[in-house]
């Protein structure tokens, strides 16, 4: 049997990986076990590791990172800290592989905690590229350079990655898990209706926007809001990631959050995957209208 580890610091890499971890937790032949960190343990951001228990998961470690002020300086301080955790946990359980997702900070921590103990790491979605030089395509690329297996979402990030000089052998386009939200459970119009205080027969809007330069966040998500609220069509919003700008996002979405304007610091998968069926408009920044 082969031992695996995935590390997940986010609500968005998490529900891209669901379906997959799943798989995996049934297959007779992998020993799965998490390691939990960065924003699911945040009361602030919704406490999402408690989904992750909800999902049967074995949870081997849950590990705190984030500090109060989600500045970029402590996004830094979370990096170290980060390292440091899931270096004593993979010490401690010493799997075959660690897998991780995506081009997060916390990941990339992950990533190098595991490399430094010579544990061999399978890197979902590298070779993706994004639009912008934001930070994500400077971490992303450090975490496949980390890696000894490649799993790309595209035919595209496949042939990136061996153009930068990773062996063919290595890379497995495999596609992205997320597209198997179409056919996972949701929560219907009328049982979101309850939950969530929205009017199923209206016309929604759903809003995730993430902060990508801190000094532009709060303007960006004015801007964003005032147009939302300027369509006069029922909202939803819900919080951004735990980056450094995010609490200024928070403090607009608070300024605007009324009768037609809800918010949520999270939602479970299934509300999500409805809230998403149910959208007229998704607004923002978000991957999550794609994958």
């Amino acid at each position: 049997m082969r031992t695996i580890t995935y590390f997940t610091g986010s609500r968005s890499e998490y529900g891209l990986m669901r379906s997959l971890l799943k798989s995996m937790a049934m297959h007779p032949g992998i020993k799965l076990g998490l390691i939990v960190s960065g924003m699911h343990l945040s009361r602030r951001h919704g406490y999402s590791v408690e989904e992750v228990k909800r999902d049967g998961f074995e949870i081997i470690e849950e590990i705190s990172i984030l500090s109060q002020d989600e500045s970029e300086t402590s996004m830094a301080e979370s990096f170290g800290r980060c390292v440091i955790g899931v270096a004593n946990a993979l010490n401690r359980s010493r799997p075959d592989i660690l897998l991780v997702q995506g081009d997060r900070s916390e990941t990339l921590a992950a990533a190098i905690a595991a490399a430094h103990l010579n544990i061999p790491i399978a890197h979902m979605s590298g070779g993706d590229i994004t639009l912008g030089g934001i930070i994500d395509d400077r971490i992303r690329p450090a975490i496949s350079a980390l890696a000894h297996i490649h799993l790309p979402s595209t035919k595209r990030s496949a042939d990136v990655l061996i153009k930068r000089g990773e062996e063919p052998w290595r890379v497995h386009f495999v596609g992205n898990p997320g597209v198997n939200l179409r056919d996972e459970e949701y929560t219907d119009s009328r049982g979101l209706a309850n939950k969530l205080g929205i009017d199923p027969e209206k016309d929604l809007v759903v809003v995730v926007q993430h902060p990508v330069e801190p000094e532009e966040a709060k303007a960006q998500m004015e801007e964003a809001m005032a147009a939302v609220k300027e369509a006069g069509m029922q909202a939803v919003v819900i919080y951004p990631n735990s980056d450094a700008g995010s609490r200024d996002i928070i403090e607009v979405i608070k300024k605007y959050e009324g009768p037609s304007i809800k918010a949520f610091p999270t939602l479970s998968r299934r509300d999500f995957v409805g809230l998403l069926r149910m959208a007229r408009v998704l607004v923002g920044n978000s991957s999550c209208g794609i994958v």
